[in-house]
């Protein structure tokens, strides 16, 4: 796929065959971008599943590898001449072409049989014994946002989220499965790495109904975790000190707010009878699952009935 990058910092898909002679031999290139000063930006891959991007010359032995991220722009300096600036959204089209033709990372055979064990511990899941069959597997995890947001939670987080993360994934489709959704059902958390709320998130709490007297109240709180009622709904604070990836203790504590409807509350709460830690890690691994599918779908190939060859 090329693009030329004009003057005004556009892009133009090029038509039809282009041939740039003497790309980096690093990789088949997915996608070129011919900029000024007759330099190229090539997208290509590592392992079939990570992205690459280099910056050259075409008639250059040297190239420069560098990172470009999601709507964030780019200068790239080229000597004796100038610079050239690439605008956020350029930088995310660019993203998005190179990884729509990379298969997405992680193991499908471990992510599976994570989805499996989380749901055999559901006693009142009758799913289970369906999912025994591999290509009965893939067509529900294909049909079924809840099944599919969790098969890719549990891909990235074996790949980079650590055993915590799918501990979470697995204890909100153990004990909360249908308690969220991405509509009207949806949990908001906030998390403070330095322990101290920034302005945004308390302005947050404060449209939702919490005074700024409740919100000061629960620096004192020697409580873990500590339950705050508002308005509308219920405010969970919990300090969290993770895991790291050795699986030893990290005295980074961190401070996590989750709010909840009354709704919600009366759910996990009353229905299923959840504690305030099991409600703040199971709505903690529903969000990571979710946002997990969103990272992972503009990868070509995430779907798993069309015949993806696992990587």
């Amino acid at each position: 796929m090329f693009f030329e990058l004009l003057t005004n910092g556009d892009v133009v898909r090029l038509p039809g065959e282009v041939s740039v002679m003497n790309l980096p031999e690093r990789g088949r290139p997915h996608v070129v971008l011919l900029a000024q000063y007759n330099r190229v930006l090539v997208g290509t891959d590592q392992f079939e599943s990570f992205e690459r991007w280099l910056w050259g010359k075409p008639d250059g032995s040297e190239w420069e590898e560098i990172s470009l991220y999601e709507g964030m722009p780019k200068k790239l300096h080229v000597p004796f001449l100038g610079d050239v600036h690439i605008k956020p959204s350029v930088v995310t089209l660019l993203r998005r072409e190179l990884l729509n033709r990379l298969s997405p990372p992680g193991n499908h055979d471990a992510a599976a049989a994570l989805v499996r064990d989380a749901l055999q511990e559901d006693s009142t899941c009758v799913l289970a014994p369906l999912l025994k069959d591999e290509e009965t597997f893939r067509e529900m995890v294909e049909e079924d946002v809840i099944l599919r947001a969790a098969y890719w939670g549990f891909r990235m987080g074996l790949l980079w989220g650590g055993p915590e993360m799918i501990l979470r994934i697995k204890m909100w489709v153990r004990l909360a499965r249908l308690s969220f959704d991405s509509a009207l059902r949806f949990p908001r958390m906030w998390f403070f790495l330095t322990g101290q709320p920034d302005e945004t998130s308390v302005t947050d709490l404060l449209g939702i109904g919490f005074s700024g007297e409740q919100l000061r109240s629960l620096d004192g709180e020697d409580g873990n975790p500590v339950l705050l009622k508002g308005p509308g709904g219920y405010l969970i604070q919990a300090w969290h000190n993770g895991l790291g990836r050795s699986g030893k203790e990290e005295h980074v504590p961190l401070r996590v707010w989750l709010y909840l409807t009354v709704s919600m509350w009366d759910d996990l709460r009353g229905k299923k009878g959840l504690s305030l830690r099991e409600m703040v890690f199971a709505a903690w691994g529903f969000l990571e699952a979710t946002d997990a599918w969103e990272r992972m779908r503009i990868y070509g190939g995430t779907s798993l009935v069309t015949g993806l060859s696992p990587v």
